[in-house]
């Protein structure tokens, strides 16, 4: 009995000596424990990685509101802007999918994630677009974008401030920069057309003294041309005095008459030279000589059947081609 009253005793002292504070934390943690082997499947399908986050961030709002109210109404920009922290990282777990079997959720942030992301848009690891991954980072640096300019007033409107002079700075660089390059690229524009235009007149110049030059040529051959036009077509007044060799000449073909023709013939083109009747016959007396086919490789080929030709029965192979 003095055992168990001693026991008791010294509970009570520990009870009073240990403070508040870690008897909730000890709280929490068993809590914690107990959710996790009782409801991980559900909190794992609702939270994923982001429980961690929102954990953390719960533990101390509870903290502060059972213990220190003050400290949670004075502090309770910190407190919106840890929260708007939290849901960014579940909202970029959200973006990523979870490996089959590894959670029970589709991605690593939980539904909870996908919510944050994606709402109301649903796409699916298999038919996602650029557009689409943009749009949730975008929502995700919004939310941060709000956590920081509530939990932090002075220091968001600075930096909106610095953030505005930057982008005006770039802003007006690329504007006159883009507006150097389209005057550069108009004038250049411009030079070239009227050098074009230039190139265009030149040409039709050419043209034209070239067809001044060819109508001058005409005109100038043409007065020669209508003189052996009319001595070709003048009648002959004078009796014919034809020999019957002569008469057997005309009738011989052109190329004859060619070959027979001397150098010294004014009619018998300079660029143009025929064979004599000699070098014909001469010609025509040397034969080709045999290819010799003795280098080559006598090899046994053997032709295919001709059966292989003929058209098959209907009905397949037969059993005696099996």
């Amino acid at each position: 009995m003095f055992a168990i009253r001693s026991l008791l005793k010294n509970t009570k002292r520990l009870l009073k000596a240990v403070p508040k504070q870690l008897w909730f934390l000890l709280a929490i943690a068993g809590l914690g424990l107990a959710a996790y082997f009782n409801l991980h499947v559900k909190i794992e399908s609702l939270f994923g990685w982001s429980a961690i986050p929102f954990g953390i961030w719960l533990a101390i709002t509870l903290f502060l509101l059972i213990f220190n109210r003050a400290q949670l109404l004075a502090k309770w920009r910190w407190i919106f802007a840890a929260f708007a922290a939290s849901s960014a990282i579940s909202g970029m777990l959200g973006i990523f999918y979870a490996p089959v079997g590894s959670l029970n959720s589709e991605s690593y942030g939980g539904d909870i994630g996908i919510f944050i992301s994606r709402a109301p848009v649903e796409w699916t690891r298999f038919n996602v677009s650029i557009l689409e991954y943009s749009t949730a980072w975008l929502r995700i640096a919004i939310v941060l974008l709000i956590g920081f300019g509530v939990g932090y007033p002075k220091q968001a409107n600075k930096t909106g401030k610095l953030s505005v002079r930057i982008f005006s700075s770039i802003f007006s660089f690329t504007k006159s920069t883009a507006s150097l390059f389209h005057n550069r690229f108009n004038a250049w524009r411009i030079e070239r057309s009227q050098v074009k235009a230039l190139q265009r007149a030149d040409q039709a110049a050419y043209e034209a003294d070239r067809l001044t030059q060819s109508q001058n040529n005409v005109t100038k051959t043409q007065p020669a041309s209508v003189e052996i036009q009319h001595a070709v077509s003048k009648p002959s007044t004078s009796e014919s005095s034809v020999n019957p060799k002569e008469v057997i000449e005309v009738e011989k073909d052109d190329l004859a008459k060619f070959v027979e023709r001397m150098p010294e013939d004014p009619a018998t083109p300079i660029t143009v030279a025929y064979p004599t009747p000699s070098e014909l016959k001469a010609a025509a007396k040397e034969t080709a000589p045999t290819p010799d086919y003795s280098a080559a490789q006598k090899f046994p080929w053997q032709l295919p059947s001709t059966e292989m030709l003929a058209i098959a029965e209907p009905g397949g192979i037969t059993k005696q081609e099996v």
